[in-house]
């Protein structure tokens, strides 16, 4: 990983982390989870999330 990608994926542990019950070994494990699985269910996550919020 270089350290172009560690700024980002240091946000999504932070995010994750927010969630009740996630602390940041879980959140660690979570985004770790999302960036070794595709871009389509990453995608599919986000689009989740942003349409219960609609």
């Amino acid at each position: 990983m270089t350290v172009q990608h560690a700024q980002p994926i240091n946000r999504l542990i932070q995010e994750l982390s927010r969630l009740p019950g996630v602390g940041e070994k879980t959140a660690s494990r979570l985004a770790m989870h999302i960036l070794r699985g595709s871009r389509e269910n990453a995608e599919g996550l986000a689009r989740a999330i942003l349409e219960v919020k609609e």
